[in-house]
């Protein structure tokens, strides 16, 4: 990782860490996978590679993750959609967002795949939206009920007050009324 202050070069350092410490940080009802690209697949040992018996989606290989198993729709093409840059997509009822880690040279070694079932968001929006409709339409009720009660209240006088001069008019109107 490059180590830069006021635009100026002052060295690299390098990071390790272990993959089960960033799965502390995933939150419920998430999942984080991390795949190795085939590669650099050679890093990990043939021993490792059969012990763990990792799983493969295409060129890539299921390295760590929240579950032991990667999920279904973790396949070869939407990890290929996060090897050069990260990409956000949403596969079913998950929304699932990929981004590459790229070595010294640039070339992507490793794709974490960060996935959250949306479906419990989703249901929450639709409630949401159907009480935004019924405060709507009662809102819209309340606008009419107005409208109505000012257009009585306005119109009542006005109507008086033509009856008056239709009768005035007429000459059978009282002139010591008033308008």
């Amino acid at each position: 990782m490059p180590i830069i202050k006021e635009n100026r070069y002052l060295g690299s350092m390098e990071m390790y860490f272990k993959p089960s410490d960033l799965f502390s940080f995933v939150e419920q009802g998430s999942q984080l996978s991390i795949f190795i690209t085939k590669e650099f697949s050679g890093i990990i040992d043939s021993a490792r590679f059969a012990k763990d018996n990792l799983q493969k989606r295409g060129s890539y290989l299921l390295l760590a993750g929240t579950v032991t198993t990667a999920p279904e729709y973790l396949q070869e093409k939407l990890l290929d959609n996060g090897r050069e840059k990260i990409s956000i997509h949403r596969e079913g009822h998950y929304l699932v967002a990929t981004f590459p880690i790229k070595n010294h040279k640039k070339e992507t070694v490793a794709i974490f795949a960060l996935s959250k079932n949306i479906e419990s968001s989703l249901a929450e929006i639709r409630k949401t939206e159907w009480t935004l409709a019924a405060l709507f339409l009662v809102s819209l009720g309340l606008v009419f009920a107005v409208i109505f009660f000012v257009v009585r209240v306005a119109s009542g006088p006005l109507l008086t007050a033509k009856t008056t001069i239709q009768e005035m008019a007429k000459g059978e109107g009282d002139l010591r009324k008033r308008l």
